[in-house]
């Protein structure tokens, strides 16, 4: 899974990666607020994890910002934080994150944090599977065939070509 850690601290920033390669993933970093939305615009990320006092922007503005991307797949958003006051929680699940693990780092309670976020991006990838497939033929349904054919006919105004479709 490709996971964008957003904190300040190199440090911090370094243990969890460290610890996310050695599980599997690939991650990137970004030190300020600027950097996590331009790492966002330009990849798509799975997970994002952050921390609260981002330069640039802070994290429940980072963390709608997230929310407001047209992207294909679910945005797993984790806030990890040294901020674990209730309002400070409040806010950042009012802003749209799916989860809060405060600081300082642990690493058997991120991996179980991961897992769950997994879990539910597993189970997001299977509905948008299910309801792209008909179940009982395999073929797929149409609205998925009207999205693809759509894309299809963009592509060849674009490039102005002629096609077939059967």
């Amino acid at each position: 899974m490709r996971i964008l850690i957003a904190d300040r601290n190199q440090l911090v920033n370094r243990l969890v990666q460290m610890k996310l390669e050695k599980w599997g993933h690939k991650v990137d970093v970004a030190l300020t607020g600027t950097d996590a939305r331009e790492a966002l615009k330009l990849n798509s990320y799975r997970m994002v994890i952050m921390d609260w006092g981002l330069e640039g922007t802070d994290a429940p503005d980072l963390c709608r910002y997230v929310r407001s991307l047209d992207k294909v797949s679910y945005t797993y958003v984790m806030f990890f934080s040294d901020r674990t006051g209730h309002d400070d929680v409040m806010e950042a699940f009012e802003a749209g994150a799916d989860d809060f693990m405060p600081k300082p780092l642990n690493p058997q309670l991120l991996m179980l944090r991961l897992k769950t976020g997994e879990r539910v991006l597993n189970l997001e990838d299977e509905l948008r599977m299910m309801s792209s497939y008909d179940t009982n033929t395999g073929l797929i349904t149409y609205t998925t065939f009207r999205s693809f054919f759509a894309t299809v006919v963009a592509g060849a105004k674009r490039h102005e070509s002629t096609g077939t479709i059967l």
